[in-house]
Formats: C-alpha cells, structure tokens, sequence
C-alpha cells in the first residue's frame, strides 16, 4: 500500500546541517547506531560494500531494534529537530537505555555522505519502506520535501529498521574496514554482550595496547571521582612505550550515555614529549542531562563540550587538568626509573657511572632526567646516556674551563691544549665507534639467538646500510621498483610498460653506491634451511627489471649510475639455486661474513681510539 510522507523540514537545512555536521562518514554513520542505541537493539549489523577500485558505494545499517510504525516514521524520524528527550523523556521505549537522542537531527546524517538515504522499518507485522533522494529534495529548495512510501506485510516476529545509503559520495579519504571499525569503537562504551555492533561481520573492538603505564594498572578497571554539579565521573589514563598507533588519536575523550561527546584532547595543557603516547577515556554522564538549548552542554556536532559557554562544565575542566599532569609526573618518574634500569642492566655503563666524580654524577643525573622526557627509545637512549657518561668523565676538561674561565689571558693556552689533544675529532670518532659497535653486537646477537624475524633484519640494514658496504646509501627500502621509477620521472615509460604489474615487486633494498653503481639486494633471515628456489632466483626479476629501468633515456645519465648489481643475503642456499644466482652475476653474502666485515670496518675507528687515549695521558702527564 503507498502512503504519502513528508520531510519536515526546509530542504535548505537539510543541506545545510547535514552537510555541515555530519559531511564525514564515521560521525555521519555513528549516528544511526545511536538510534538503533535508542531502540534497544541487541545487535547492529554494518555491510561496507566497495566497488573494484576500492571506493565505499553502499552501506547498509541493519539493526534488530523495536522498529517504527508508519506514524512513528513520519512524527518522529521525519520531524527534524524534534528534541526526542523533551517529548518522550530520558528513557528508551521499555525504559531499558538512557538515550543518546537529543536535538532530533541525527538523521540528516545520511545526506551528508550518500545521495539515496533508503529506510525500511518492521513491527507489529508491518514493513514501512521510504526512499528520499538528494536530486529531488534540491528540486524542492525552501519547499518542504513530500514523497510516497509503502507500507506492506511482514513476518510477525520481525523488528527492526534498516538503513541503506546509496550511491555514496566522493569522500576526502578512503578508508579501510579496519580503519572504519577503530575509529569507530572509539566513539562508543556501549558494545558488549547487550550492543554489539558487527562491520563486515566482525565486532568493533579497541586492539591490545602496548602499555608503559597505566592509571589504574589493571586492564578494564577505572577510577572514579565526584565533581560538583556533574556527579561522578569514571576514567582511566595511560602511557604506550611507543606512539598511538593509527587510526587511534591520541588524547583524552569525554564518553556521556555510553557515546563520545569530547574528541581527544588534553584539557589545554601542553606536553609535548607525553602527548604522542598518551590516551584515556573519561564517563560523565552528568553532562547529558540536557533537554533544550538552556540545558545543553554538548555541541552539536559531538565533538566538543561547550566549555565557554556553561560554568557547570568547571569542575570537570579543572579536574580533567589535574588528572592529565598528575599522570605526567608518575610517566616521568617510572621512565627515569628505566633510564637507570639502562645502565644498571649494562655493566660497562654501570661501572663508568660508580667511576665518575660527584659532580659529574650530578651533572649526568640532571642530563638523564632530561632524556626522559623525550619519545626516544629504550635502544637509543642507552645509546645517549653513553655518550654523556664518556663527555662528563671528562671531569678535567671541566676543571680546566673553570680555572681560566675568568682570565682571558690563559683562553690561548687552553685552545692550545684542547687542539693538541683532539678533543672535538675523538669526541666525533668515539661517538660513531660505540654505535657501530654497538649496532655490531646486535647484529650478531640476533644471528646467535636466531629469534628476529625477517623484518628486523631489514629494519637494522636500513638503519645501517655500512654494515654491507661503508659506501652504500638506501634511497628505497621494501618499495617497489615502480614506485622507485615515479619518483625520478618515469612514470609514463613504466605504465607503458608494466602490462602484468610486475614493477609493483619488492626488493628488500635498492642501495646506491658513491661509485654510481645501484645495488639491488633481497635477504633471508639467518638459520633459514633450505630456501625454496622461487624465493633465492626472484632477485634476478629483480635486477633485470631495474636494468630495464635504468636503460630509459636520461636515466642513468640524471642518476650518473654506471651499472646494476645484484646481492643475495643469507644463511644456507641449496647449491643448484647458488649457481643459478651466480651465472647470472647476483652476488652470495653470507650473515656471518657481513658481520665479520663490519667488525673489519669499525676496527679503524678502534685504533683511532687507542691513539686517541695515548695522546691524552702524554697531554695530561705535561698539564
């Protein structure tokens, strides 16, 4: 049976609150789930649906909710800005929820990123069914929109509504499911056994973090405090050993009624070395007890509260500011209770740190509870720290400045003895030594234990390409060959020519060496048997596709490279595979010849050291 409905609303509104609040996907469809929210539904389904390309074309928000008879349709979901909480209160339909309705135009949501917003509502044995479309509501400007719907019948035990947007617009960013459902879990403490929400038929949920610290300790548990005219407040804070990941921001959010209203901030407070790796959650229900504009406190949007405009919103502010800093000092505190842990877990730094002077401990103590308040890693600020405790050995250099550091006379004399002693160069040379060394017994270390995995042998030969060869450097790292291409200009020859995409591969390194030869090299992780032959012969497609590269005119010439070698590193090769590699010129390193010759290369920098520490005891005998 065809019924008659109308929008109410001027078309101009819905275009611009609906364009202006929700034009993003995820806010846009996180206000459906909050109806289904609204309904009591148990469970609601989202189907992402994507063209060949990738682009989002259709999304489907099902839920099994009560649903809406054909009245409550036109009265309720088409009435725009009919403040929900006003007309029927507080509470959901059974009184089971506390709803997250509030203004009523939650459901322009859909034509902010869709051009067909489809509804198909079940109750009582009836299916309601209407269809509004961008096209004709702009047909309608300054009008009010009016179109025909169906009403038909329906399995009796069936309830719930669903949402259909169709034919989605051009978005910004296009984004994964994975993206979606972080995002997404992150705007919502409600899933659980009583609201689950499914995207693609998997479950939002937040992934395991990688906790440095967090505030209370135990996973799940929170915290909670009562403010003045807000009531109580629950929330957690916490620390990662690295930066959040993505899609997570990092920040503290506001959650009311089981839904964001504050995305992540720090309540103003700027810290800079904390803030990357800093997030928690905070639950006041009391700021949702609005019911019209006098009363609100959140925005329309739901991204912000309304700070400056409700004084009630005070002590959540101020509380919130406390929290965030009182969180700093305990993240402070325990990292320079692992900058120490540093150097009581390595004994060459431990017995340099017991040698030092006094005031040099000072001084390097007050230098450590600097580095703390850095993002480096546990790795790199051993790799400071010993260089700090090697420039405050140096006590009597100290004693030195601080003896003529008021007669201008004896500057001439020090200059003297600081040239003749080299400072500056064995500072520089002692520095690149204890890194390279440093960096060596990793490596060597990781072939003996054989517990890294394929990747962290490409991270350390990225970070440190002198391993192989001192003169190497590495534009491209794990890119493919085409990606290597476009960026020096050649890109039309390789579309021309990439009919199978076989310029998409990836060799592990492209390295480039002072002698204009580029080096191609595939490795395989240490104690690997019997490497099937696909795998060992795929760096001779590798080189043959950067030969073909490097032949295009102007190529070689612009780069000024000479030739293409190719490099196969590993463990055990079977030895018909070694041949192969061989007669087609890819020359075979094996892991414990590339860390014997990185020993070779750091050994002239040990001897530089030993020079260096005669020169001082015959300079400080003369002093």
């Amino acid at each position: 049976m065809e019924i008659k409905f109308e929008l109410k609303a001027p078309t101009h509104a819905v275009f611009d609150l609906g364009g202006h609040l929700y034009g993003q996907v995820i806010p846009s469809i996180a206000e459906f789930i909050a109806n289904a929210y609204d309904a009591e539904a148990n469970v609601v389904d989202i189907t992402i649906e994507r063209d060949p390309r990738g682009k989002v074309i259709k999304t489907i928000i099902k839920d099994d909710g009560h649903g809406m008879t054909t009245d409550e349709c036109q009265e309720d979901f088409l009435y725009v800005g009919k403040r929900r909480r006003r007309s029927k209160g507080m509470m959901s339909k059974n009184n089971k929820r506390r709803v997250m309705g509030r203004k009523g135009i939650g459901k322009l949501a859909g034509f902010g990123i869709a051009e067909v917003m489809k509804i198909e509502s079940f109750i009582e044995g009836k299916k309601t069914t209407f269809v509004m479309k961008t096209a004709e509501i702009l047909d309608k400007r300054d009008t009010t929109y009016k179109f025909t719907g169906t009403v038909d019948d329906c399995d009796a035990n069936r309830h719930g509504t669903i949402v259909t947007l169709d034919d989605m617009k051009e978005l910004d960013r296009q984004w994964s499911d994975e993206y979606f459902r972080q995002r997404m879990a992150a705007r919502f403490l409600a899933p659980g056994d009583d609201f689950i929400i499914l995207v693609n038929s998997e479950q939002l949920r937040f992934d395991e973090l990688d906790w440095f610290i967090r505030i209370p300790e135990e996973k799940g548990t929170w915290l909670t405090e009562t403010l003045d005219h807000l009531g109580e407040v629950k929330y957690w804070i916490g620390f990662l050993n690295s930066d959040i990941p993505k899609p997570l921001e990092a920040g503290l959010t506001i959650y009311a009624t089981e839904r964001l209203v504050q995305e992540p901030w720090f309540f103003d407070i700027t810290r800079y070395y904390a803030e990357n790796r800093c997030i928690g959650q905070f639950i006041c229900n009391g700021v949702d007890e609005g019911i019209d504009e006098s009363t609100d406190m959140i925005s329309s949007s739901r991204k912000t509260l309304m700070w400056e405009n409700n004084s009630k919103l005070d002590p959540l502010y101020k509380f919130g500011q406390k929290t965030f800093e009182s969180a700093v000092r305990d993240y402070d505190t325990k990292r320079q209770k692992a900058a120490r842990k540093q150097i009581d877990r390595s004994p060459i730094l431990k017995k340099r740190f017991d040698n030092l002077s006094p005031p040099a401990k000072k001084m390097y103590e007050n230098f450590e509870n600097t580095v703390t308040k850095t993002e480096l890693s546990e790795d790199k600020v051993e790799k400071v720290l010993s260089s700090v405790i090697y420039g405050v050995e140096n006590y009597k250099i100290q004693e030195l400045i601080s003896i003529v550091q008021n007669d201008p006379a004896a500057v001439d004399s020090l200059l003297e003895i600081f040239q003749s002693w080299k400072i500056a160069q064995a500072f520089a040379i002692l520095d690149i030594v204890r890194m390279r060394l440093d960096t060596v017994t990793q490596l060597e270390n990781m072939i003996f234990h054989g517990q890294a995995n394929e990747l962290d042998y490409q991270k350390l030969l990225e970070d440190h390409p002198w391993i192989i060869n001192p003169g190497w450097l590495i534009p491209s790292a794990n890119e493919s060959i085409k990606k290597l291409a476009i960026s020096r200009g050649f890109e039309k020859a390789i579309l021309e020519k990439d009919k199978l995409g076989n310029w998409k591969q990836r060799p592990d390194f492209i390295c480039v060496s002072h002698a204009g030869t580029i080096h191609v090299v595939e490795i395989k992780k240490p104690g690997r048997p019997n490497i099937p032959s696909d795998e060992a012969r795929k760096i001779l497609e590798y080189v043959v596709l950067v030969e073909e590269l490097a032949s295009e005119d102007g190529f070689t010439q612009e780069g000024n490279f000479s030739e293409i070698k190719g490099w196969f590193v590993c463990d055990k090769i079977r030895e018909m595979d070694e041949r192969v590699l061989q007669n087609g010129n890819i020359s075979i390193i094996k892991w414990d010849r590339i860390a014997d010759r990185a020993k070779l290369a750091v050994k002239e920098f040990q001897d530089e050291i030993d020079k260096y520490e005669s020169n001082v005891e015959t300079a400080e005998e003369e002093t």
